[in-house]
This record gives C-alpha cells, sequence and structure tokens, in this order.
C-alpha cells in the first residue's frame, strides 16, 4: 500500500470543480455510509484513500493510498473529514446523462429544475425524488451540478440511485413535453387537485427568479398552487417539491 502523492492529492482536491469532474469523468466520495452505499451499488473506483487502513477492507479499488490527516483535509470539502474518500467514474447513461433534448423519458414521475442553483435544493429535491419513487430529475441551464459536494450530502446517497438528466434545448423539451407538465407556482389548480396522474412531471423554478418566462408561456403548460393559509412570501424550492411529492401521490 502506497502512500499517496502530492500530485495525486491535487488531482482529487481539483475534482471539486464541476470542470475537472466532467474532463475526468468522475467524483469524489468522502465518508464511510456514502462510500459504503457505492460498494453495494457496484459503483467502479478508481482511488481509495484513507488515514486509517481498516478503512480498505472488503472496498474495491484500483487504487489504495494512505494519508496523513492534513492531506485528507486537504482533499475534503468537510470541515471535519472522517477519514476516507473515494474517487468513483460516472456511471452510465442509466443514472447520469447531458443531452440536447429526449422525447422518450424513464418511466414514471420526475422532478423538472429551471435553473434550481443551490447544490443544497438540488440534493434534497433528490433525497424527495427518491422517497416517493420518482423514476428522474430533469434539469435544465443553470441547474447546479448534481455531483457537486455539498449536492452529495444533501441527497443522503439519493443521486447514486435517481436518474439525472441534464438537457441543453430545454426549451424544446418543455415544449414536446408541455401536456404533462405542472408548473409549481403562486397561483394555478390547488395540489389537492391537480391532475397529476395526467401531468406527472413537476417544473420548480429557480430560487430567486421562478419560473422563466419562455417556460411559463409555453403553449399546453398548466400550474399548481400550494395554499397559503398564513403571510410567509414564498416557499424554499425544495419544500415545494417535497409538498408537491405528498401530493402527487395521493390517489385519483
Amino acid at each position: 500500500m502506497d502512500k499517496i502523492t502530492r500530485a495525486e492529492v491535487k488531482w482529487i482536491k481539483g475534482l471539486q470543480a464541476r470542470k475537472e469532474r466532467d474532463t475526468d469523468r468522475c467524483l469524489v466520495v468522502e465518508g464511510k455510509k456514502m462510500v459504503g452505499e457505492l460498494v453495494e451499488l457496484g459503483w467502479s473506483f478508481r482511488f481509495l484513500v484513507a488515514t486509517d487502513t481498516e478503512f480498505f477492507s472488503d472496498i474495491p479499488a484500483l487504487h489504495h493510498r494512505k494519508c496523513g490527516k492534513d492531506e485528507m483535509s486537504a482533499m475534503s470539502s468537510l470541515e471535519s473529514p472522517e477519514g476516507l474518500l473515494a474517487v468513483v467514474d460516472y456511471p452510465d447513461e442509466s443514472l447520469y446523462r447531458k443531452v440536447d433534448w429526449l422525447q422518450d423519458l424513464p418511466p414514471g414521475k420526475s422532478f423538472w429544475l429551471d435553473g434550481i442553483q443551490d447544490p443544497g435544493n438540488l440534493g434534497t429535491i433528490l433525497r424527495i425524488a427518491d422517497w416517493f419513487g420518482f423514476g428522474s430529475v430533469i434539469c435544465g441551464p443553470g441547474t447546479a451540478d448534481c455531483y457537486n459536494p455539498k449536492t452529495l450530502r444533501a441527497s443522503m446517497g439519493s443521486v447514486f440511485r435517481i436518474p439525472v438528466i441534464y438537457a441543453s434545448d430545454w426549451p424544446s423539451m418543455v415544449t414536446h413535453h408541455a401536456n404533462s407538465i405542472l408548473i409549481a407556482d403562486m397561483e394555478g389548480i390547488p395540489a389537492e387537485k391537480a391532475p397529476f396522474h395526467q401531468r406527472p412531471y413537476i417544473l420548480i423554478g429557480n430560487e430567486a427568479n421562478g419560473v422563466s418566462g419562455p417556460v411559463r408561456n409555453t403553449a399546453g403548460i398548466e400550474c399548481v398552487t400550494i395554499e397559503r393559509f398564513g403571510k410567509a412570501e414564498s416557499l424554499n424550492a425544495a419544500i415545494s417539491a417535497g409538498i408537491l411529492a405528498y401530493a402527487s401521490c395521493t390517489p385519483e
């Protein structure tokens, strides 16, 4: 077992940036729980790095590297690293892909995200999708990277189970599927009366600006709203997603 090199520390630290992850087609996962989930799911490991060699038992990787606490802190995105991280390959297209747009989507309900910028919100929405058995999460331009360290932590492992699709030709994709989409909005059909069975795609807008104008004005789209009883100006994007996911699971 070799000690980690400076070049390897620099490379792993660089993978905190989306550009580097996409270039090398790999991501960093930290902590025993998250790494353990990937072992169970059969993901491909490139590197396993730990401050204690006991972490290496029963975890397959191309390379095992021992490191000190200072080196782990340099590579980690956490304030208090657990002492274990793995570099794993991106999954195949059944779980992650970038496309112009898709005619045929994975079966089942899905969240459509119109520029969700906060990685924590994205991770929470992925976790909600996983809890309620959604088939996918569709991301428009401006949406955070699902492999951002903050997204990984907020998803609590759900990002490893829910297919995530990034679509660059967002208007065309929305137009094609408009009759299946419900936009979360301040006005619209009350959630308890919304036709989720006919419109299984729930579209959540940007945290600050809401749904973009071109999407909102797409012919055939309808809006759904969560009834307000108090004085709050709005709901957090992930909270709205959770409420609407629950509403979509109620019987017709």
